[in-house]
């Protein structure tokens, strides 16, 4: 028997995805993007002044947890196709993103102090 992943629709252009096997989310384009488009707008949930896992850091001491939440899914790539503007508090697309799509972005971007390392298995 085969299992399929997980799928909750989380507004009317993203989706994340919950692999069956390793748990891992991923938020993933159910619209088509261009570049320079914004994608959504964010806000702090709540500020911190230590990261932690999920926090984007917004300036030398300050790491927020990100509002709406489904935008924690964004997970790294090193050649990503979007970007967290934390001047403007927006998510925007760095190239075209086709219908599926994951969306990423790269973490050193946004978090010069991170609360822990991690090993890129990104490939690209």
């Amino acid at each position: 028997m085969q299992v399929t992943e997980q799928i909750t629709k989380v507004k009317d252009f993203a989706e994340i995805r919950e692999c069956p096997t390793t748990g891992s989310k991923s938020l993933n384009a159910t619209a088509e993007f261009m570049p320079g488009q914004v994608i959504h707008n964010f806000a702090p949930k709540e500020v911190l002044d230590r990261p932690n896992y999920l926090t984007v850091q917004i300036s030398d001491r300050e790491h927020i947890m990100l509002d709406p939440e489904f935008l924690q899914y964004i997970n790294h790539s090193c050649a990503p196709n979007v970007c967290f503007d934390t001047k403007n508090m927006l998510v925007r697309a760095l190239r075209k993103i086709e219908i599926g799509e994951e969306l990423t972005f790269f973490y050193p971007s946004t978090e010069w102090s991170m609360d822990r390392g991690f090993d890129c298995i990104c490939q690209s």
